[in-house]
């Protein structure tokens, strides 16, 4: 299954390729892609249309998958759980690597979530905008992505609190106090690796973590 990138699906007909990564014209004015909705892509999890080990996610009603883990993205993630895992208050579960419903075409697969309540609560049903605290993805090659598109749907949607952990530059931004009607953030931060991170739910501040226990590297 190709990779498609989520900056590049406003156009009809457009995929990314890995290997030709560039926009590709539909074959006459009448073939259009079909566009699935998320209840769709579910249904379709489901029922076991895609393999076990594919890792895909539904962007403006198309199914993409995600690249393999790069060998910084794998260590950052280890850190990440291990230093946010006894840090979740009562009232949080911690979700990795699972969709969830930002509007009726946008299915996204985040490296991390925050959701409220327990596990269980979710047991035959997927997680909604209204049901996440803090979203956080990982980003090395897809940071042009996760810093544009996809902040811009995660703002629209209301998620309170966006991470993206640089892999590149090291660093990890904060976005916080979403303005759903212009798909933007009014809160923007980078912290570094000497900083610290304020870990917030509803608003209140439950731990400060070090970026140096997030990020690879020493």
């Amino acid at each position: 299954m190709s990779t498609v990138d989520p900056t590049l699906l406003e156009t009809p007909g457009a995929v990314s390729r890995p290997d030709r990564p560039s926009v590709e014209p539909v074959s006459s004015p009448n073939d259009r892609p079909y566009r699935f909705t998320a209840d769709d892509f579910y249904r379709m999890i489901d029922r076991d249309i895609f393999p076990d080990e594919a890792r895909v996610g539904l962007w403006e009603g198309q199914v993409y998958e995600e690249m393999g883990k790069k060998q910084a993205h794998s260590l950052s993630w280890s850190k990440l759980n291990a230093a946010l895992l006894p840090r979740v208050p009562p009232g949080w579960c911690l979700w990795a690597e699972c969709s969830i419903t930002i509007s009726p075409d946008k299915a996204p697969l985040p490296d991390m979530v925050i959701l409220r309540g327990v596990a269980d609560d979710y047991d035959g049903r997927r997680p909604v905008a209204g049901d996440i605290g803090l979203v956080i993805e990982l980003a090395d090659s897809s940071l042009k992505i996760d810093t544009g598109a996809k902040l811009v749907a995660y703002a629209r949607a209301g998620i309170a609190v966006y991470w993206v952990l640089n892999l590149k530059d090291n660093v990890v931004h904060v976005y916080a106090d979403p303005v759903p009607a212009e798909g933007r953030y009014a809160s923007t931060t980078t912290i570094g690796r000497d900083g610290s991170i304020p870990f917030v739910l509803d608003g209140v501040q439950v731990a400060l973590i070090p970026a140096s226990a997030l990020l690879p590297g020493r």
